[in-house]
């Protein structure tokens, strides 16, 4: 998981997590145990343990905007 995370660096993702969670920003940093994700809107980081990482999938731009 890590190197897949790794590579997706600097790319807008959704992260799928073990407690069902879902979080949806820009991959900033790689860190040791952590992730750490810029928000859609720009401000707000999020830390997500990389142990609690059960998926990711790129963030699709096109779906933003459909109802």
């Amino acid at each position: 998981m890590r190197a897949l995370l790794e590579e997706l660096a600097g790319r807008k993702i959704y992260v799928f997590t073990t407690q069902g969670h879902i979080y949806a920003g820009v991959l900033e940093l790689v860190l040791e145990e952590v992730i750490q994700l810029l928000a859609v809107n720009g401000l707000t980081r999020m830390h997500v343990s990389i142990a609690d990482v059960s998926g990711v999938r790129l963030y699709d731009i096109e779906q933003e905007g459909a109802a």
